[in-house]
């Protein structure tokens, strides 16, 4: 934990603007979220899971159902970001960052994190498990660096 968190730090430090950073994590936070609501309505869905979506950013809010992970690693293929392997994308990747407003150093710090996360979550042999896991992994990076969006405005249905 405290290597992730030494990395964390040194990468952080060459990434400008945490307000500018919040918007690009804003922006793609509502294309990825409507990505995992689309696939929701495509399987078995459940209000757990809109949940899930709805406070994914929430520090206090506990992500802990793996049918959740299902739905991130469908947005995530639907998106392009990740083969049917369940490798990531990268030239898709780096589009999808930049198309959101994220410049080299944005593209260069998510792809890195999301590398860290997903190394730290290897050993975990169920996909939805893994990226659930790889998820709060993700979530606790961004709040470290403080860049977590306000989604405060992207939540028009609550599931609560």
């Amino acid at each position: 934990m405290a290597i992730m968190m030494f990395a964390i730090f040194i990468l952080s430090i060459f990434i400008p603007s945490v307000n500018l950073n919040q918007d690009v994590m804003k922006s793609l936070s509502y294309k990825f979220g409507t990505k995992l609501f689309e696939c929701g309505e495509r399987t078995n869905y459940t209000r757990a899971m809109a949940r899930d979506i709805l406070h994914i950013w929430e520090e206090s809010y506990d992500l802990n159902h793996d049918e959740t992970g299902c739905l991130v690693l469908c947005a995530m293929v639907r998106l392009e970001l990740l083969d049917q392997q369940g490798n990531m994308i990268v030239e898709n990747t780096e589009g999808f960052i930049r198309a959101n407003g994220g410049d080299d150093s944005m593209v260069s710090f998510l792809i890195q994190l999301y590398s860290m996360c997903r190394e730290k979550t290897s050993s975990i042999s169920n996909g939805c498990k893994a990226a659930i896991e790889l998820s709060k992994c993700f979530r606790a990076a961004i709040q470290q660096i403080g860049w977590v969006p306000d989604t405060t405005s992207l939540l028009v249905i609550s599931y609560d």
